[in-house]
This record gives structure tokens, C-alpha cells and sequence, in this order.
């Protein structure tokens, strides 16, 4: 009696069709491509708070002081070098996204 019950298919283990278009990855992968710049402008911000000097993190760096530690540059280097790999990594992402997108709201079309 076990044998014909366990014989019979169960209608609710295959998946069901997606119904719309699939837009939801390439809406991640843009908003990721966004959030890289609000990344990259945060270490913009970052080279800002060294340049001004204003506010007593390094220092006094005016013409008191016209000579800055090498530690200095490579700090700003390293900032510099972080925002322009966020802004580039963001454009692959963004137009990635788009390029997604587009190809599925065409072929949903």
C-alpha cells in the first residue's frame, strides 16, 4: 500500500513561470553602480578634510607649515587612488545595468 502512494507525482514540486519582466538583477547591479559613487565621493570628502587644513587634523597646513610628511602624499594618493577606482568601477556597473535592462524590457516587448 506504501508503494502506490509514494507513486504518485506531487503537483507543487515543479516551479511555476515567472510571470513579467525580470528587471529586478539589472536594478541591483545599477544601484550598486550608484552607491560606488556615494562611495568615491566619500573619499573625495576624505582629501577635502586634509586640504583644508581648518580643522586640526594634520595639523596647521598653511603657510605655517609649507612642507608636508611624505605620509601626507601618500595618504592623499591612496584617497585619490580609492575615489577614481569607485568612479570607474561605478560606470562598468551603471552601463552593465542598462545594457541588462534594456535587453530585457526588449525582449519582453
Amino acid at each position: 500500500m506504501s508503494n502506490a502512494a509514494s507513486s504518485i507525482p506531487l503537483g507543487y514540486a515543479t516551479a511555476e513561470p515567472r510571470q513579467g519582466a525580470k528587471v529586478g538583477p539589472a536594478a541591483v547591479i545599477i544601484g550598486a553602480g550608484l552607491a560606488l559613487v556615494g562611495l568615491g565621493g566619500c573619499f573625495l570628502i576624505g582629501v577635502m578634510i586634509v586640504l583644508s587644513g581648518n580643522i586640526g587634523v594634520m595639523g596647521p597646513m598653511g603657510p605655517s607649515r609649507p612642507v608636508w610628511p611624505i605620509s601626507v602624499y601618500i595618504f592623499l594618493a591612496t584617497l585619490y587612488l580609492l575615489a577614481f577606482a569607485c568612479f570607474g568601477s561605478a560606470l562598468l556597473l551603471v552601463i552593465s545595468g542598462l545594457k541588462n535592462l534594456y535587453r530585457v524590457l526588449r525582449a519582453g516587448a
